[in-house]
């Protein structure tokens, strides 16, 4: 297998790195574009003239100071990063204030360690306060300790959320049916890009997007919008002109013959995807357009497409394949290569390239040497190749390859592959030397592993991002790059006892990474040193617990504060006290305590001045403190944040669709949400501050019953004093006749208030809304399934109905009668399902035919609400019928030319079939009644003979002109041997001994019995025998009886040799020892009667007449039956062999042969000679 990447790059030791130069698209004022840029690059510019440094900022924007897209906003659970840079004449409790919109939404106090290195300031901003598709204002003000105050300049940030395009409209599709599918020239189309048509640029046109006109603007094409087409996943660029964005005129695209050269010879999908100016990508590409590309592979015809053969065809629709059915085995990529062309020595160089969920192009190359020129070729496909591209597409295609000789290309396959999901995006990065989440906090150096880059380029520039929290609950940030190459990157961060990432110790870190801009991977969340700080914070006597409130009303005095004794307090020890507070002058002079002999052990007392905490009035003061020692690594304890001025008077929030009961108890009816979708739930206290950020929390089930709720701003509704929260239903589904938590936290200046709460009782749906499950070929034939048709269980749209592949809706359906059967596992509802607002589930034909008839069928459903299992799902309204089985034809399954004789395995699972026309063997899944595979014999067979080994492994294949016994392994349907020195011109008569180890085949034209070791496949022995054209061995074994024309000869096993011959026969065709008498059945064509012999006396003992036509012959094996084919009068007979007689004639065969019966006797399958068919015969 090679992967269509750059050049191999095998030295991929690991890389030790320092902080990465910063983003110049991340400043808000342009930097110069070949600068090295670094936090101490603006130590010297004065604070107005400081840039923003926004990590995730894009830039260029016109007209703004850069923009924010979707991933931007959503990267970090602390909001948007910003960072202020260290500025001239900082100096130690200078207060640092960040607004938005003119509103304080993040504070900092500088620290004398960050005065006196010009370490970089980080703040964050919550996502949820930016104004969506609109400028917002960002500005950061200091006041310096020492007097007066500055502000940087107003940043204009543009702040753009939509996906260009909109959102793909067919949630079942990969491709966005809102972008027009890519148009090429029709002669492009026809003949595809050839050496003369490419000489010119060959023009491709994009149509205006969204196709849905009626969407948004800011969905419709915009001026700088990007379009990237990709041509085999070679992208040619395309930016929007103001021109074309004030029409809706097609953009015109031409790709020049150096494009087509990269592009390369095959055929191609060509689409295209849209990225916007700051940076969102459309959702998904568009439909695609195929284009073969043969500008130096000659002009022969394209070879057969390629097919997965656990996949299904949907005629006008791709292939679907689903990854579930797969079990985590590997798929099997077939190649037709009969009468192509082929040479032994040619090899098959397979194309898959796909798409995934998330729009990443991957295309792998796997090359097979051809093994036959006649069978199919059979080419694994991993499974761990397959992940990615679930709820994706991919292509195939292939080209053979030849020495001396040009390529020749395929034609494609286009496949949906659908499944559970793995996690979307690029995979988390790893931090080896974390240990069940924990990173030591010295470790040195820190070891950061990235899976290889699939499907990127090797030079693709991946930037690694460290989200840290400190102990104390201040943030750090941190940058590293790196180059993707083609394997595992590893990156080694320094560290060492006083590193950064060991100032973290007793707090958390976060990695994620991005690659060349794109989206971010999914998150690594890390303690650093422990789950919690080793040092705890301090305490104080005014500030108890549980509110930590310091009153000015009810304290005349200072703030006295106490840091507990620690062990880490030790001789020689500094302990600094840090008193931080949320406004101008109310950050204290750091206070210092020195342990000698004295304080060992000892509490250690500090004191707050009054006026740096009343400078906070109404507003926060953080208390934290570090221990310093020489020669050891500093240690930070926890923050304890205290409200200063009264405590925060926060009542239970309403539930606006619930009952209230109490004034601390609603009731909600799951219906009055339903048609909504959402819940509100109303917060209102006083005073509400416009800094404030409101967070709503419901309790409840885990994960689905206990949704996650986005931070509002404390800004009540116009008109109103309250702030609103729109809940998706999803939680009430999952908490059905449950009970939830409601409440919300208020923060402010870092501070979290919680309100009191609320208990919202959820009450049951009534039993009305589940019935939803029915079978609707029964629903209008008076509640009767009748098994000779086609049944569905229909489930239709549940409350609470919704599709997430995070989270998927799993669905469950019993079928419990006579015979029970499982319909769906729990498979999850898929993208179509949904769409359509229904579930269709087949009931297998195979299932229906063993029910008794005249007996009852409960389906019984059950559908997931809670992301749970079964055992929580929530179980809806039976549906019953009653089962009416008649006998007779049912279906039909095209199978090879001239079919003849059937074995059927003895789990009743498959079929073969011997093909005598078509020199093929069918092989039918008796699960879905299909055709699953067709195994391809050598030319001139004529295939007349099959025998399935009793082990089920091999099957043996005769053939009428073959002088060879073909060996198949069943477990792949694949020749894995043959048998040679057989006789010519055999009928297929094949049988084996009673423990597999001797097979018998007939050589009638020889009239010779010839006899094969299956241990090791060899001729053994060569006899006589009565010109046999079928065989049956005796239920004992010992007697094997040859079906010879006119005769039937008799042959003793244990020595191979004929004993006697019976005549009285005009044609004797095929013969069945009955399992319950001492007889065998021999069917005499010419004669039209079926001879009945008595294997106790060897004697003719009875004859049935008036069977024109007797040809095949089986028994029931659990009734008292015998099946006669009837080839010339197109029928099959009933014979009761208690009586011997004929008892029923069923009719509408086309020329039947032979007839086998199902291991339970629900049904047989008969051959039809002249119509290449196979009859399922409801019995």
């Amino acid at each position: 297998m090679t992967i269509d990447q750059d050049t191999q790059h095998p030295d991929r030791s690991p890389i030790s790195v320092q902080p990465a130069s910063l983003r110049p698209e991340g400043f808000t004022i342009a930097q110069p574009d070949d600068a090295i840029l670094t936090s101490q690059s603006f130590r010297n510019t004065p604070f107005a003239d400081l840039p923003l440094y926004l990590p995730t900022l894009s830039n260029p924007v016109v007209g703004f100071d850069g923009g924010f897209n979707r991933a931007a906003l959503e990267v970090s659970d602390k909001g948007v990063t910003c960072i202020l840079l260290p500025y001239l004449e900082q100096v130690d409790r200078d207060f640092i204030e960040l607004k938005l919109n003119g509103v304080r939404v993040d504070f900092h106090t500088v620290t004398e360690d960050e005065a006196r290195q010009g370490l970089q300031i980080v703040l964050h901003v919550a996502s949820e306060r930016f104004i969506r598709e609109a400028g917002n204002t960002l500005q950061a003000f200091v006041t310096h300790v020492g007097g007066g105050s500055d502000q940087t300049k107003p940043f204009n940030i543009k702040v753009d959320i939509e996906f260009p395009g909109g959102r793909n409209p067919v949630a079942s599709t990969p491709q966005n049916e809102n972008l027009p599918k890519p148009v090429f020239p029709q002669d492009v189309i026809d003949f595809g890009v050839t050496s003369e048509n490419s000489i010119n640029p060959i023009p491709v046109s994009i149509g205006y997007y969204p196709v849905n006109t009626n969407l948004p603007r800011v969905n419709h094409r915009k001026v700088r919008d990007e379009i990237r087409l990709s041509l085999g996943g070679v992208v040619v660029k395309h930016p929007v002109t103001e021109f074309e964005a004030a029409g809706e005129a097609p953009i015109i695209i031409n790709v020049n013959t150096g494009t087509w050269d990269k592009v390369g010879d095959g055929v191609h999908v060509c689409e295209y995807e849209v990225v916007d100016e700051v940076g969102n990508h459309s959702q998904g590409f568009s439909p695609p357009q195929v284009i073969e590309v043969r500008r130096n592979t000659g002009a022969e015809p394209l070879l057969p497409a390629p097919y997965i053969a656990e996949s299904i065809e949907r005629p006008g629709q791709n292939d679907l394949l689903d990854a579930d059915d797969l079990d985590g085995n590997d798929a099997t990529i077939v190649v037709e290569v009969n009468r192509q062309g082929y040479e032994l020595g040619d090899v098959l160089r397979l194309k898959v390239s796909g798409r995934t969920e998330g729009s990443q192009l991957i295309t792998t190359f796997y090359d097979h040497p051809i093994d036959s020129t006649t069978r199919a070729q059979r080419i694994r496909w991993p499974y761990a190749d397959i992940l990615p591209l679930i709820d994706g597409r991919v292509q195939l295609t292939y080209q053979r390859l030849r020495l001396n000789a040009l390529p020749r290309n395929s034609l494609d396959r286009s496949v949906d592959i659908t499944g559970t999901p793995v996690e979307a995006g690029l995979a988390p990065p790893i931090v080896l030397e974390a240990v069940g989440g924990n990173l030591p906090a010295a470790t040195d150096p820190v070891t950061v592993f990235i899976r290889a880059l699939t499907g990127y380029p090797a030079n693709a520039r991946v930037l690694l991002v460290l989200n840290g929290t400190y102990a104390n609950g201040r943030s750090y940030y941190a940058e590293h790059t790196a180059r993707a190459g083609q394997n595992d990157i590893v990156l080694e961060l320094p560290n060492g006892p006083n590193g950064e990432i060991a100032q973290l110790e007793g707090g958390s870190l976060s990695l994620h990474y991005t690659v060349n801009g794109g989206p971010p991977s999914r998150r690594l969340n890390l303690y650093v040193g422990g789950l919690r700080a080793i040092l705890p914070a301090p305490i104080t006597r005014e500030a108890v617990p549980p509110d930590h409130v310091f009153d000015p009303d009810k304290n005349r005095g200072n703030l006295n504060v106490t840091v507990k004794a620690h062990p880490a307090f030790t001789l020689g020890a500094t302990v600094y006290l840090y008193a931080e507070g949320s406004a101008p002058g109310g950050s204290a002079p750091r206070m210092e305590f020195e342990i000698d002999e004295n304080w060992l052990g000892v509490d250690l007392p500090f004191v707050v001045a009054r006026l740096y905490v009343t400078a906070n009035l109404n507003g926060t003061q953080s208390l934290y403190y570090t221990v310093v020692k020489p020669g050891q690594r500093d240690m930070l304890s926890e923050a304890l944040t205290i409200r200063v001025g009264a405590a925060l008077d926060l009542p239970v929030p309403e539930v606006l669709e619930s009952t209230q009961i109490t004034p601390t108890l609603s009731r909600l009816n799951p219906a009055h949400v339903l048609q909504s979708g959402v819940v509100t739930v109303r917060v209102r206290y006083r005073p509400m501050l416009a800094s404030d950020d409101i967070e709503v929390y419901v309790i409840g089930k885990p994960e689905l019953g206990t949704p996650v709720i986005g931070i509002k701003p404390g800004i009540p509704a116009p008109g109103g004093d309250y702030v609103d929260f729109t809940v998706p239903n999803v939680f009430v589904g999952a908490n059905l006749a449950q009970s939830c938590r409601v409440f919300y936290e208020v923060i402010r200046d870092h501070k979290r208030e919680p309100s009191r709460e609320l208990t919202l009782e959820i009450e049951a749906l009534e039993a009305q809304y589940w019935d939803l499950v029915s079978v609707p070929q029964a629903e209008t034939n008076g509640g009767v399934i009748d098994v000779t048709k086609a049944h569905d269980v229909r489930i239709d749209a549940w409350p609470f109905l919704r599709y997430d592949p995070e989270n998927p809706q799993s669905v469950w359906i019993d079928a419990e009668g006579t015979v029970n059967q499982v319909l769906r596992n729990g498979t999850p509802l898929t993208p179509a399902e949904f769409a359509a607002e229904r579930i269709l589930t087949p009931i297998p034909a195979s299932y229906l035919r063993r029910l008794a008839d005249g007996s009852p069928l409960d389906l019984k459903a059950y559908v997931s609400l809670d992301g749970g299992g079964r055992a929580t799902a929530q179980r809806l309204v039976p549906a019953s019928y009653r089962i009416r089985k008649q006998p007779g034809v049912v279906d039909s399954i095209n199978v090879g030319g001239g079919p003849d004789r059937i074995v059927i395995n003895a789990e009743g699972t498959v079929a073969y079939v011997a093909n005598y026309n078509s020199a093929t063997v069918s092989v039918i899944d008796l699960t879905t009644f299909s055709l699953s595979d067709t195994i391809i014999m050598p030319a001139n067979t004529y295939t007349n003979g099959l025998a399935l080994h009793p082990d089920g492994s091999r099957l043996y294949v005769s053939g009428y002109y073959s002088s060879e016994i073909q060996v198949i392994d069943t477990s792949d349907n694949t020749i894995s041997n043959k048998i040679t020195g057989i006789h010519v011109y055999g009928f297929g008569g094949l049988a084996f001994n009673l423990d597999g180890s001797r097979l018998y085949y007939g050589a009638y034209y020889q009239a010779q019995l010839q006899v094969i070791d299956t241990s090791n496949d060899t001729l053994i022995y060569t006899g006589y025998a009565y010109y046999p054209v079928d065989l049956a061995l005796a239920p004992q074994g010992t007697r094997l009886y040859c079906a010879g024309l006119s005769a039937m000869g008799i042959i003793d096993t244990a020595t191979n040799t004929q004993l006697s011959t019976l005549s009285g026969f005009s044609y004797a065709w095929r013969l069945a020892y009955s399992p319950y008498a001492q007889k065998i059945y021999v069917t005499d064509q010419s004669a039209a009667n079926v001879k009945i012999v008595d294997a106790r006396t060897n004697l003719i003992s009875n004859t049935i007449p008036n069977l024109t036509g007797a040809f095949g012959i089986a028994f029931h094996p659990t009734r008292r039956l015998a099946y006669v084919t009837m080839h010339t009068s197109n029928s099959v007979a009933i014979i009761d062999i208690d009586k011997e007689e004929v008892i029923r004639t069923l009719t509408g065969f086309v020329y039947p042969k032979s007839i086998a019966i199902a291991p339970d006797g629900s049904y047989a399958l008969v051959s039809n000679y002249n119509a290449n068919t196979v009859f399922i015969v409801q019995l």
